[in-house]
């Protein structure tokens, strides 16, 4: 006996009409989307990238040392290295472990590092938050310049610190340096001050300030997708007050300094 032999199912035409209905409105978004993206916001994504990739670092001025008028050397500059996290490189998500490692490396309080970043990351994230609050020995820094990979925003800078000479005995008259304070930055900050930078409390370091402090420099690097610096496409060079002692400054240290010679005259 012959099998009876079943009508074949025909697909109606408007399925086929809705189908197409739907795939052309699909096409549709996305032309729009990519119109926008390439067309309307072009130059914008372009300029982001462009800041992704390139990033124009400053250069800091060694301070200026001071001497007598006899040329010895009351203050004067050691080299040390300073670790720092600048936030929009370190995720959200790595914060607290990357934080927490640095701050015991450098030997600094996990809430107070935690704190730095954060407001930092509020304030401005595209600028460094200091950690290290001490010089930071040679070997730290070249670790955690090996192992970048692990320490995402992590930023290791050549920094100079003030050595006095005759500390006990010329401290009332020289003075000493400290960090920028968050209020100090808000009217220091047109000068070029950065929240990384010292200034000077009292004494010398504090009467001649914007002659120690010396002019800053700039840096523009390129970064692969990592951000490990690949290459310096520019620079301008720091100008350190040493380079040049200004006649003002060495007259005022030799006379603060040397009180019974100036009197002989």
């Amino acid at each position: 006996m012959k099998r009876e032999e079943r009508p074949r199912a025909f697909v109606r035409p408007y399925r086929f009409i809705a189908v197409g209905v739907v795939v052309a409105f699909l096409l549709s978004v996305l032309t729009v989307r990519l119109w926008d993206l390439q067309v309307v916001n072009g130059t914008h994504y372009r300029s982001l990238a462009e800041d992704n990739r390139l990033l124009r670092l400053p250069v800091t001025a060694d301070r200026g040392i001071i001497v007598d008028r006899f040329g010895k050397v009351l203050v004067r500059n050691i080299p040390g290295f300073a670790i720092s996290i600048v936030p929009v490189d370190l995720p959200r998500a790595r914060e607290q472990d990357v934080v927490l490692r640095i701050a015991k490396l450098v030997g600094r309080d996990a809430d107070e590092a935690l704190r730095a970043v954060a407001d930092q990351r509020k304030n401005n994230p595209y600028e460094a938050a200091k950690i290290s609050t001490k010089p930071v020995a040679r070997e730290i820094a070249l670790l955690l310049a090996e192992r970048a990979e692990a320490y995402p925003g992590v930023r290791i800078d050549a920094e100079s610190i003030r050595q006095y000479v005759e500390g006990p005995l010329y401290s009332p008259i020289i003075g000493y340096t400290g960090p920028v304070t968050g209020e100090e930055l808000t009217t220091l900050r047109d000068q070029g001050y950065l929240p990384t930078d010292q200034i000077g409390r009292t004494g010398l370091e504090w009467e001649y300030e914007n002659y120690l402090r010396g002019q800053y420099g700039w840096r523009e690097i390129e970064r692969d997708a990592s951000q490990r610096e690949i290459k310096t496409l520019a620079h301008r060079t720091a100008r350190s007050s040493r380079w040049s002692r200004h006649r003002r400054t060495t007259t005022a240290c030799s006379c603060a300094a040397s009180p019974k010679r100036s009197s002989m005259r």
